[in-house]
């Protein structure tokens, strides 16, 4: 009886052993239709096959659309869609998918949101390469501001809103203002030095 008893034991501590490894490394859940779609157009665009890539994302897209347009999966398939389109130069479609996504990451993430951000600078490099200045610049300054609502307005994280907001600047002939954004990164830059320096100092003061 006792052996029994011991045997039935042993049993359940392996069983919740393997629960718990299963858990932790992940090896008891198998990935949706969308998150396997979603990883084979990677590879698939990483190996410029666009045409696979293209009916993979439509049927991610069809996946993500069961989860509602406020759901950040259907923001991530219409946006890398539009990036695959603005690869292969079919920038109207390109311009569409992206457009589409922008409401649904406000609804999904929030406005000030990095995901924002990122997808505004897309759609306005997309404008830029087509040289529709006009309709570039107002996505970069509105990607800029959402910036400056999450970090502040002296961070060292505005910097790449700021780079590419300079150079579509000197695109555009307005030497003026772009010299005026890249005194404010420099500003940024020196004032990151000096905050790392007096840090150090400090540290050392401390040391001694």
């Amino acid at each position: 009886m006792r052996q029994k008893v011991w045997w039935g034991a042993l049993v359940i501590r392996i069983m919740l052993g393997c629960l718990i490894v299963w858990g932790v490394l992940g090896c008891g859940e198998h990935p949706s239709r969308w998150e396997q779609s979603m990883q084979l157009s990677r590879e698939a665009i990483e190996q410029g096959n666009y045409q696979q890539a293209e009916s993979l994302l439509l049927t991610a897209l069809e996946e993500a659309k069961q989860w509602g347009d406020r759901d950040v999966r259907l923001a991530t398939t219409l946006h890398q869609l539009g990036e695959l389109y603005r690869l292969q130069g079919k920038f109207d479609k390109a311009e569409l998918f992206f457009w589409r996504a922008l409401p649904v990451w406000v609804a999904s993430v929030g406005p000030y949101h990095l995901k924002m951000v990122e997808s505004m600078t897309q759609l306005a490099q997309l404008f830029q390469d087509q040289q529709q200045y006009d309709k570039a610049e107002p996505l970069l300054q509105q990607a800029l501001v959402f910036c400056e609502r999450l970090f502040g307005t002296s961070d060292p994280r505005l910097l790449p809103a700021l780079e590419k907001y300079a150079a579509l600047l000197h695109v555009m002939h307005r030497q003026r203002d772009a010299q005026a954004v890249e005194r404010r990164m420099q500003a940024i830059r020196d004032q990151g030095q000096l905050s790392s320096t007096t840090h150090k100092s400090r540290i050392s003061k401390q040391g001694v």
